[in-house]
């Protein structure tokens, strides 16, 4: 839908994210709209939904209720109260974003014709590649995990 919007409709964007031979990203700022729409809008809503049910969540704990019914000013509850108290939920729904970024560009980054992790990727199965595809799987694997484990971690601290 963005392709035919942005690019087709409205002409804001180009249809394929190509970079020129020996060229880099920053030549063609415009290329990277689309794809970087793609992954933003999609995960940002999916996080949008975990984050909202956390906070919901917070603020029926007793302790922001009394807050709330103290007559302290909204924000100052949020801030105070129902952020700290959702904020290892929302660092858990953050990582968990993490793997969808990085195996969502082979899909983008293929779609728009962008050159990138996700066409290395795809170049590699198509030719057979199995100790380089192996090799890539285990970084985002290893992305996903230390994703995880700083979620972890910061969570615990607050």
């Amino acid at each position: 839908m963005l392709l035919a919007v942005l690019a087709g409709a409205l002409k804001l964007a180009p249809a394929v994210s190509l970079v020129p031979p020996g060229g880099t990203p920053a030549d063609n700022p415009g290329a990277l709209i689309i794809p970087s729409l793609a992954i933003a809008l999609v995960g940002g809503a999916w996080l949008q939904r975990l984050v909202r049910a956390a906070v919901v969540d917070a603020q029926a704990l007793p302790h922001v209720r009394a807050a709330h019914l103290s007559g302290m000013h909204p924000l100052s509850v949020l801030r105070l109260h129902t952020l700290p108290a959702a904020f290892g939920q929302i660092a858990q729904a953050s990582a968990a974003t993490i793997p969808y970024v990085v195996a969502g560009t082979v899909v983008v980054e293929n779609v728009v014709g962008y050159p990138g992790i996700g066409t290395t990727v795809t170049h590699f199965v198509v030719f057979r590649e199995t100790v380089a595809v192996a090799t890539l799987t285990t970084v985002f694997a290893a992305i996903t995990v230390a994703s995880f484990a700083l979620a972890d971690v910061i969570g615990r601290h607050r």
